[in-house]
């Protein structure tokens, strides 16, 4: 084979190329050859084949150039690049249909700017759109209503010939109507004239309406404003947030649509938001970071904030739920059974996954409601915590004999509780719920319907040892809320005009029998049926006020339903849901169908930075509140942590298709469902008698049984009674266990009225700015907000002393006892007093011993002795312990 054969490296190419075949070549190309394809460049050099030496036939080269063979490639078509201007592709965005993330897409790559920046030039577009199709509709108005005028004015036209020719017609067969035509002509004039005036009168009336409605300015009154921290209280004082005041604002009009809603206007908003926040990520780590400073720089911790009314109040409140007393042993070394904690499982986002209660049968409805007020947030809205008024007392479940006769009737369920105590038993403890408790339990059998049947029955928990501060904050909060949002609701009105109706004819037939009886004649009868009135009066004014009000209103408020938690069963009392009522010109569209609410307090710790995030824990309590007191909705109350003012109303659907709960919430309610359910399978095995379930912090609950004071192993409750003291949050919570975040879609009021967004920093140009106070200023106040810290302190190490002095003493026998041996009962020990000796009076004149006696003191001689004998607090030192009293 030649060398030119060993070029060729596909035949059939070859043989049409010698063939002069250049359309099939191309063809044989496009069918795919791999040996054409593999080697393009080496066969087909980039020539031009089908037109190699003349002009393809679509150009039209002229006559006199046809003889120059390179004229043809200037007529060829060059490549041009064109770009739309600014104007141009504003325009083109405003005639188009795209939507909002494709529109800030296009303008990111056309302006070369991040996608944040776009959103505001996504606004423009979309007010140019909108003053577009303004302009289109009015223009379309003002032709639809050109063409009314002109078919009105036809018509008129129309009628006016009509009316012409009838007036002819008449005018040429009776002359004698023309002066009355005239008239006619006349008063129309007339009628058109007053007509004008009248419309000029009205238009006028119109703009001074107008105007006097442009002129009325309302103000807020400083006093009737929501609360907002102060100008010294701010965080970051030295940053400013990257996103503008307006666009800010915008993002606060989202917010209030979430939470007034439940959704948001437009689908684009969600886009924007999640823009904006990714751009915004530092701003908020640094927002987190100055607030958890500032919170460790008060004078007292948030989570520490308490006063001693409220602690003595709520200690009391706890200690009426005592069954047993500090006599009473119980046998911990041998308890009945104990209920391992079960791992919690993550990835749960439905109540389908998981186990959640559910409602089986509803046995008995509350016969008495209450009205939840929701206040109008957009003013001042104060909270009485400092009237702590007490609830009336209610009937214990152990006495409650509507629950047992229930019970007694249902033949698959055997356990008895309170709604509060299975909550307290599927949540576990957060920052604002933190304590031991122990549920007093009693079994016994009742006799049904000849039948012997077992009855357990779970009382209220009880907090033992320690209280925090945080958990007396939360309790004060929910008292101080329920005595001023929470009112009476009279009875139904079917329920009271029958009663009125029954006490009306009994009534009329006692006045019947006694005005038949009666005598009219004598004075003494007139007097004797005055009287007889005036106490029926009375008794009808005390029957009516009993049936508006009635004294067990606490009781005819429970609910009595069977809950379903797994395969158990288990009747539930609970208060029944409120009903509501909202105060104010703006409605939240999210409970507007809503019949029945439940609320929850929510303390804000860190209120200068926004509203936290609900974590994991109380969201599980919030659930089961709402559950078990069948309720369609939950409200949060956002508190400020001082208890003084409502920060902001939240309202929550704890339907899970429509709010994500936490992370791992649901997988802590499932765990805790399964603990509850083997803990009701053992209730139903214990014996007749009673019980006591203990958890402590960071062990799995027990169930200990009573026993008697000298049986081996038992143990008195007296260590494990509330005490009197609390302990403070701050030592077993660290700033990662309370919290979980700010919450980005709840705004709180003073970040509406300030215009300030959830999680990012005070605008630069807010007019906030100017009222800063000087760095001068912020320091002095920094050094007595220091200063004030450290007599706190001391104070608080003062107290621990005087309380560690006061406990301890040498001459108390329980120091040296040993409690491990359980015949060893703690023994009743009183410090004693030591006598109080009155230290003598200074002497007379020049130190005599008999001088006349002033009032100024007692305790202490004066040093110099230039009295008159009187016996001040003088600078000399005290003598009350060193020298006796001088009879």
């Amino acid at each position: 084979m030649s060398l030119e054969e060993a070029d060729i490296r596909c035949q059939i190419a070859w043989q049409l190329d010698q063939n002069k075949k250049y359309d099939e070549v191309v063809a044989h190309v496009l069918t795919g050859c791999l040996s054409c394809v593999t080697n393009p460049k080496k066969r087909f050099g980039g020539r031009e084949m089908l037109f190699p030496n003349e002009p393809p036939p679509w150009i039209k080269v002229p006559e006199s150039e046809k003889s120059n063979p390179e004229a043809w490639k200037r007529f060829h078509k060059k490549k041009m690049r064109s770009e739309m201007t600014l104007e141009e592709f504003e325009q083109f965005l405003v005639d188009s249909d795209l939507s909002d993330a494709q529109l800030a897409m296009e303008i990111a790559k056309f302006r070369r700017i991040e996608k944040v920046a776009s959103w505001t030039h996504v606004r423009d577009i979309r007010r140019k759109q909108k003053e577009k199709r303004l302009e289109q509709e009015k223009k379309e108005k003002e032709a639809k209503k050109l063409n009314l005028e002109a078919k009105k004015e036809a018509e008129k036209l129309k009628k006016q010939d009509e009316k012409r020719k009838n007036l002819e017609e008449k005018q040429l067969k009776d002359d004698e109507k023309l002066e009355y035509l005239e008239k006619m002509k006349e008063d129309e004039k007339l009628l058109e004239e007053d007509l004008d005036e009248e419309i000029k009168d009205e238009q006028s009336a119109e703009n001074e309406e107008k105007s006097k409605k442009s002129e009325r300015k309302e103000f807020n009154l400083r006093k009737d404003m929501p609360w907002s921290p102060s100008t010294y209280d701010f965080l970051c004082t030295d940053k400013r947030s990257i996103i503008d005041q307006s666009q800010q604002k915008r993002m606060i009009a989202m917010c209030q649509s979430l939470m007034y809603e439940g959704q948001l206007r437009h689908s684009g908003n969600r886009d924007e938001l999640k823009d904006i926040r990714r751009a915004c990520e530092p701003e908020y780590d640094t927002l987190v970071a100055a607030a958890l400073e500032h919170a460790r720089n008060e004078a007292c911790h948030p989570l520490d904030y308490s006063t001693e009314k409220s602690i003595r109040f709520c200690l009391n409140r706890f200690k009426t739920r005592q069954i047993y007393t500090e006599n009473d042993t119980f046998s911990f070394k041998s308890p009945s059974f104990t209920v391992e904690n079960v791992e919690i499982l993550s990835g749960i986002r439905s109540e389908h996954q998981g186990i959640v209660p559910k409602m089986e049968k509803m046995l008995r409805s509350a016969t008495w409601q209450s009205e939840l007020i929701l206040p109008d947030i957009s003013k001042k809205c104060e909270v009485k915590h400092w009237e702590l008024k007490p609830p009336a007392p209610k009937t214990r479940l152990l006495d409650d004999s509507i629950a047992h006769d229930l019970i007694s009737s249902c033949k698959q369920t055997t356990v008895l509780s309170d709604a509060t105590t299975i909550c307290h038993l599927l949540s576990p403890n957060w920052e604002s719920r933190d304590y031991e408790f122990g549920i007093p339990i009693r079994v016994k059998i009742q006799r049904v319907d000849g039948v012997d049947k077992k009855c357990v029955t779970m009382s209220k928990p009880v907090p033992s040892t320690s209280i925090s501060k945080a958990t007396i904050q939360r309790k004060t909060l929910k008292r101080a809320l329920k005595n001023q949002y929470l009112k009476r609701m009279p009875l139904k009105k079917s329920q009271k005009r029958t009663q009125d109706e029954l006490m009306s004819s009994e009534e009329a037939s006692f006045q019947e029998s006694q005005e038949s009886t009666a005598p009219t004649t004598s004075s003494e009868s007139l007097l004797d049926s005055m009287l007889l009135e005036m106490k029926m009066s009375d008794q009808k004014f005390a029957s009516s006020k009993s049936d508006e009000i009635p004294e067990n209103s606490e009781d005819l408020a429970y609910q009595y339903a069977i809950f379903r938690i797994g395969d158990a069963r288990i009747l539930i009392r609970s208060n029944g849901a409120h009903l509501l009522n909202e105060q104010g010109d703006k409605k939240r569209q999210i409970l507007e169908n809503c019949r029945k609410v439940t609320f929850e307090p929510r303390i804000e710790y860190l209120s200068n930075g926004g509203a936290m995030e609900i974590g994991a824990a109380e969201w599980v309590w919030n659930y089961t509140k709402a559950v078990f007191k069948t309720s369609q909705s939950h409200v949060i109350y956002r508190t400020n942590y001082r208890l003084d003012h409502v920060l902001q109303i939240d309202p929550l659907s704890m339907r899970i298709d429509k709010q994500q709960p936490p992370p791992d919430a649901l997988g802590i309610l499932s765990a805790r469902c399964v603990m509850l359910e083997r803990m009701i399978a053992q209730l139903e095995q214990l014996e007749p008698g009673e019980y006591c379930a203990v958890q402590e912090r960071d062990r799995p609950l027990i169930v200990v049984p009573k026993c008697s004071a000298d049986q081996r192993g038992g143990v008195s409750l007296g260590a494990s009674l509330t005490r009197d003291d609390c302990k403070r949050t701050t030592d077993s919570w660290k700033d990662d266990d309370f919290f979980h975040g700010f919450c980005r879609d709840v705004a709180l009021q003073w970040q509406i009225v300030q215009g300030r967004a959830p999680q990012l920093l005070l605008a630069k140009d807010s007019a906030i700015n100017a009222q800063m106070p000087s760095k001068m200023n912020r320091n002095q106040f920094q050094r007595k907000k220091t200063s004030m810290k450290r007599k706190f302190a001391q104070k608080e190490a003062e107290k621990e002393d005087a309380k560690r002095q006061k406990a301890l003493d040498l001459d108390d026998p329980n120091l040296y006892a040993d409690f491990t041996n359980p015949s060893i009962l703690p023994q009743d020990f009183v410090k004693p007093k030591l006598k109080n000796f009155n230290s003598f009076r200074g002497g007379g004149r020049g130190g005599g011993p008999r001088g006349r006696p002033r009032a100024r003191g007692r305790g202490a001689f004066r040093g110099g002795g230039g009295g008159a004998g009187g016996g001040g607090v003088g600078s000399g030192p005290s003598t009350s312990d060193s020298v006796p009293a001088i009879p």
